[in-house]
């Protein structure tokens, strides 16, 4: 999977992920005291403001816990249970929850055949045969409670008698599969954005929170384009964790 990060997310969101990692990595212990605000303002060259908002989620989130006079320490029972969706997670999104030892579930939201408009025109540009799309939009749940949003746009003309099947019940890829056109390469692009209002309600957020916005481009093992879809994460039970290498050959 080929990863298109903004970098431009929220520096708070950026250091808290940053020690979650070092908490699931062991360089962190259970019961021990993380480096006090000051220090970590001085590691990583940002504002107390900023750290005091990364660790205050923390503490919401249960990972953290304040001893006044003392500092701030890692909970004995911590166990981050967000969903891994980075690409060392390549088993897909029902068998992580499953992993999980949770209860996965989706709902659709709308199941239509639209006309091809000038976001998939961009989208499927070297496609001009696909004058049609499947959308499926669904609500994707752990033990009942949602998770994420996801838009699924996929060629009519590959996938005819897509209406026939359940996909609260059913995998979108099971059925892609059933006609030999499923994607097994990706592409994806991620930034952190304010939740849209039509999708707070499905997701049970307040207003202006802030979500995981993923769009993903999935291709055959012939290289051809037939899946676009986009996704509303909460970043609350959802993780990102990849892998990167260095380029030897790259020059900047």
């Amino acid at each position: 999977m080929n990863l298109l990060i903004d970098y431009n997310s929220p520096m708070y969101l950026q250091i808290k992920e940053i020690i979650l990692q070092k908490i699931n990595n062991g360089e962190y212990e259970k019961n021990r005291a993380i480096p006090s605000e000051r220090q970590l303002e001085k590691i990583y060259g940002v504002n107390r403001m900023t750290i005091k908002y990364a660790i205050n989620s923390l503490v919401d989130d249960g990972i953290l816990y304040r001893v006044q006079g003392k500092g701030t320490f890692i909970s004995p029972n911590v166990r981050d249970k967000r969903i891994d969706i980075g690409n060392n997670a390549d088993k897909g999104l029902t068998s992580e929850i499953t992993f999980l030892g949770k209860q996965p579930s989706s709902k659709v939201i709308r199941f239509d055949v639209i006309k091809r408009n000038a976001q998939l025109d961009l989208i499927f540009k070297n496609y001009p045969k696909f004058s049609k799309f499947y959308r499926l939009s669904r609500v994707r749940l752990a033990d009942k409670e949602p998770i994420c949003v996801q838009i699924a746009n996929i060629p009519f003309a590959l996938y005819k008698g897509a209406e026939r099947s359940n996909f609260n019940n059913s995998s979108l890829y099971d059925f892609m599969n059933k006609v030999y056109k499923t994607p097994v390469q990706f592409e994806e692009k991620m930034v952190v954005k304010d939740c849209p209002n039509n999708i707070e309600g499905y997701l049970n957020i307040s207003n202006n929170a802030l979500i995981y916005f993923c769009e993903y481009f999935g291709y055959t093992d012939e290289n051809e384009l037939v899946e676009y879809t986009q996704s509303y994460y909460r970043p609350d039970k959802i993780k990102f964790f990849f892998h990167l290498y260095k380029d030897n050959n790259y020059k900047n």
